[in-house]
């Protein structure tokens, strides 16, 4: 604490809080310190405000946009059996999305983009029994629609033209 010589009695005094603020602000020197934010509402340079209420905006905006992209990548994880959600994964999408959107919170289409990407060119470790499901019932859903198209009526056989016949004789199936 500094002390001053008073105008008025000529006697010397001690500088509190509130003198110190004041020489400080006349001697150009800028308040960096803050007691609690009250202190800094009243004393802050409106470019500090104008900071710091941006920031609050942009965190609001981040806490948005990654609660949307939670339950996008909830939906994800359920659209997509064959993703395994590991650290290693969640790593190489995050990565693919910022590389190629901009964005550390991507929504659905964005990881649906993503993990095609990664998937073509083996960056990812996938389910296995998934992918086996999958490609068994692809294999079963051929099958069905083979098995329906041979399954046609003796009406609908005799409707066809022979040509047609004869290439469904030998399994050309057009």
């Amino acid at each position: 604490m500094t002390t001053f010589q008073s105008f008025r009695g000529g006697h010397q005094r001690a500088e509190d809080p509130f003198d110190a603020k004041i020489r400080k602000s006349l001697n150009g020197e800028k308040q960096t310190t803050y007691t609690d934010a009250a202190d800094f509402l009243e004393n802050a340079p409106l470019e500090d405000l104008r900071l710091a209420a941006n920031k609050l905006a942009r965190s609001d905006a981040d806490k948005v946009a990654a609660e949307q992209s939670k339950l996008d990548g909830d939906a994800f994880t359920k659209a997509h059996p064959e993703w395994l959600d590991t650290p290693e994964n969640s790593y190489q999408l995050l990565a693919h999305c910022i590389a190629a959107f901009g964005t550390e919170h991507p929504n659905f289409e964005q990881m649906e983009s993503a993990f095609q990407a990664l998937r073509a060119t083996n960056l990812i470790t996938l389910n296995q029994r998934a992918l086996d499901k999958q490609a068994h019932s692809a294999a079963q859903a051929r099958a069905n629609t083979i098995r329906e198209r041979q399954n046609i009526s003796e009406a609908e056989m005799e409707a066809l033209p022979l040509e047609v016949l004869k290439r469904r004789a030998l399994g050309i199936w057009e």
